[in-house]
């Protein structure tokens, strides 16, 4: 794992309301709910986040199976339950000149993301399906502070004797193989939605179900979050590093940093349409000056000959 690191992006959520997202490494979505994921709820943040070897396996809810922070059929088959990720979720290009040993790695590596890929989609037969848009922010679990889904069955992506709707469904769809039966048949076989609290496997609830494409893309923005740090550190661009500032304080040094960071974004957002020719952004318009200073004149300490403040 590499130093924590975090990301901000803004997106947009269904509806069209905004939505502002944290890409984070383990370093810090491995740490406990209240240190983490209920602080982002209670400010309106998503996290986009992969599993730490403690996360892998299950845990049932109301006779319901949740795997990574999202509830699948109790039916499923047991293998399909801890799937573990390969090391790289991408494999990248293969250069023309690459060495044997290198093309051996990457048939390997396709291999590997394959099968994981395989054992993904299998698994998405068993998925429930989120009919709530968004995350709900609280953490008492009740009301609006729980998120609704519908099972298989009843979403149409697979046949189960337990579901009557489902004896109408294409007959080329998959049929659920032992389902749970009475006594004890959970809530989730007899009602159209059930609702997870968000206090049910709080530390690894996201909006993209982990393992899915749609997480991967998610996920692997990541690249872009290292990639925005890397221009922060350069010398030839931001040059932050240890005492890069003299002010003392963690108030005072966040807002230097803030605003570098904003004039990072700016200047790549400037870069980046001068390249392109993309002018959408309005403040791609804007005009950027020369940097220019003034002087402290020494006799009276300020700038200029501006005196001090005198009492009303």
């Amino acid at each position: 794992m590499s130093e924590p690191s975090i990301g901000a992006l803004d997106r947009f959520a269904a509806g069209g309301q905004p939505l502002t997202e944290v890409i984070v490494d383990r370093g810090f979505s491995n740490y406990t709910p209240d240190n983490w994921a209920y602080g982002l709820r209670d400010r309106g943040i998503e996290q986009v986040l992969d599993l730490s070897e403690a996360d892998y396996g299950t845990r049932i809810f109301n006779g319901v199976t949740m795997i990574a922070g999202w509830p699948h059929c109790p039916a499923m088959p047991a293998e399909l339950e801890d799937i573990r990720r390969p090391a790289s979720l991408t494999a990248g290009m293969l250069k023309r000149s690459a060495t044997a040993e290198s093309r051996m790695r990457h048939t390997r590596q396709l291999k590997q993301i394959a099968d994981f890929q395989e054992k993904i989609a299998a698994r998405e037969m068993y998925a429930f399906v989120r009919t709530s848009l968004g995350q709900d922010r609280s953490r008492t679990g009740k009301g609006k502070d729980a998120e609704r889904f519908m099972c298989p069955a009843q979403a149409g992506k697979a046949v189960c004797d337990n579901c009557p709707l489902s004896k109408y469904a294409p007959p080329d769809l998959p049929r659920v193989a032992n389902p749970p039966a009475e006594p004890g048949i959970p809530a989730a076989c007899k009602q159209q939605t059930i609702s997870i609290p968000m206090t049910v496997s709080p530390k690894l609830r996201q909006r993209e179900r982990w393992g899915t494409l749609a997480w991967i893309t998610s996920y692997n923005r990541r690249s872009h979050v290292e990639g925005g740090f890397g221009l922060l550190k350069n010398e030839s661009t931001d040059n932050v590093k240890r005492g890069w500032t003299r002010q003392v304080g963690i108030i005072k040094t966040t807002l230097l940093l803030a605003v570098t960071v904003t004039a990072s974004n700016l200047r790549q957002l400037l870069t980046w349409s001068r390249a392109t020719g993309d002018v959408t952004d309005p403040l791609t318009l804007m005009e950027v000056g020369p940097v220019s200073f003034e002087e402290i004149d020494p006799a009276t300490g300020g700038v200029g000959a501006t005196s001090p403040p005198a009492a009303a």
